[in-house]
Formats: C-alpha cells, sequence, structure tokens
C-alpha cells in the first residue's frame, strides 16, 4: 500500500474521476515532473492493469507544469493502450505541452513519430527511473 506521504502527493496530481471496464477517467493537475511522475506512473498503471480499460481519458488542462518524465509518461500510457487494442485520449494539453510530446516521440527530424516500431528512447528512460 502507498504510504500517507506518497498518497497525498499523488492526489494532489493525479485524480481519479471514473473508472470501470469500459473506461477509465483521470485528472491531471499541479505540476507531472521528475519528482512526482514516478508515483504518478505507477499509479495509472495500476489502474490500467486492475480496470483494463477499453478507453482511458486523461484530462491535463489542470497541469500547471510538465517536464520530460511527465511526456515520457504520457507517452508511455498512450503506447500501452495502443499495443493491447484499446484507446487513450489526452485533452487539456497546453501548446507548449504538445509541442514537446511531438520531439519527445520523432526518431528522426522531421518525423512526429508515425514511423515509430519501438518504445522510444525516452520512454526508455522514464520507466527506468520508476523502478
Amino acid at each position: 500500500m502507498i504510504n500517507e506521504r506518497i498518497k497525498a502527493r499523488i492526489t494532489s496530481v493525479l485524480t481519479v474521476v471514473a473508472q470501470s471496464p469500459e473506461r477509465v477517467e483521470l485528472l491531471l493537475s499541479g505540476d507531472l515532473d521528475v519528482k512526482n511522475t514516478g508515483h504518478v506512473w505507477n499509479e495509472t498503471m495500476a489502474l490500467i492493469d486492475t480496470h483494463a480499460p477499453q478507453h482511458l481519458m486523461i484530462d491535463a488542462a489542470a497541469l500547471d507544469y510538465c517536464d520530460g518524465a511527465g511526456i515520457c509518461f504520457l507517452i508511455a500510457v498512450e503506447e500501452r493502450q495502443k499495443k493491447s487494442g484499446k484507446a487513450c485520449t489526452i485533452r487539456g494539453l497546453s501548446e507548449d505541452v504538445v509541442h514537446l510530446k511531438e520531439v519527445f516521440q520523432m526518431t528522426e527530424p522531421g518525423d512526429a513519430g508515425e514511423k515509430r516500431g519501438h518504445a522510444n528512447f525516452f520512454v526508455k528512460v522514464g520507466q527506468a527511473t520508476c523502478k
């Protein structure tokens, strides 16, 4: 079980709005940065494992800040859902975060991720920081 100090940090960033086998909806708020992304990552993946939702909806409109660790988390969640043939929608990202996410997904200059076949380097680094 997550200790109370960590849980307080998670709830300040991750709120579960709805959960069922059909849909899990998450609200991200505050800062999604290197300090708390690992806990948010683990909690989100546990929710996905438990509920195996057909559609994962992440509302990021209330994010104040998102660094590279947060971007890796978003990419990993999308890739995990896609790999299992399920949908993932992330709404409310600021233009800056959308641009940064596209940069992280590039495999070569000018490629916004369409040619990606494997988890990219940044996602692998993000996963390693969670262990």
